[in-house]
């Protein structure tokens, strides 16, 4: 992903912690058409002068372009604005459409539902901004977390086995299914044995 431009209010991490969340939404549901952030522009730049489509006003909080891979975003959008005009212009690069004189309703209307859901997945991009990038950073050869010239590749035995709550709330469901089957199963093949 390639930002340009600065915002007034809007640090860019803030802004590429909501784009990415907005498109992790968007592939988890499968949307028509696929993001691809490597090749994703983002312009932050004055739309003041623009005119919007839809209802004729003056001024737009953003745009995108599905042919160009772009989303331009008002420098002057304060944060909670930004992230409703970047998921607002996800939601129009995934789905592109929703069919004749309903594609700015529809697009509000699931920007509206996803808001919260997508602020759950980019909070903890921002809040822990530093922390990974540390982490990333202490990778790098010569850093901590390098295994050391010409020694053998092993396991980490501080590896990433503690607990941290993760929960697989449709899996329970499915092993229930998947025993009740296996043991009809068995009792189908102890009466055809009797």
């Amino acid at each position: 992903m390639e930002i340009k431009g600065k915002a007034l209010s809007c640090d860019l991490r803030f802004i590429r912690a909501w784009i990415h969340a907005s498109i992790c939404m968007m592939h988890y549901h499968n949307c028509p058409f696929p993001i691809d952030i490597t090749t994703l522009k983002i312009e932050i730049k004055d739309l003041t002068t623009r005119v919007n489509k839809v209802n004729g006003e003056t001024g737009l909080g953003g745009t995108a372009n599905w042919a160009k891979n772009r989303i331009e975003l008002s420098y002057k959008l304060e944060p909670e604005s930004m992230a409703n005009v970047i998921l607002h212009e996800v939601i129009h690069l995934g789905f592109r459409d929703f069919g004749h004189g309903t594609l700015e309703f529809t697009t509000r209307t699931l920007e509206t539902k996803l808001k919260p859901l997508v602020q759950k997945l980019a909070q903890p991009l921002i809040n822990n901004t530093q922390k990974a990038a540390a982490y990333i950073a202490h990778t790098k050869p010569g850093m901590a977390y390098r295994n050391g010239e010409g020694k053998d590749d092993f396991y980490n035995e501080k590896g990433a086995w503690e607990r941290v709550g993760a929960k697989d709330k449709y899996g329970a469901k499915k092993r229930r299914l998947i025993l009740k089957n296996k043991i009809l199963e068995i009792k189908k093949e102890q009466n055809e044995q009797i």
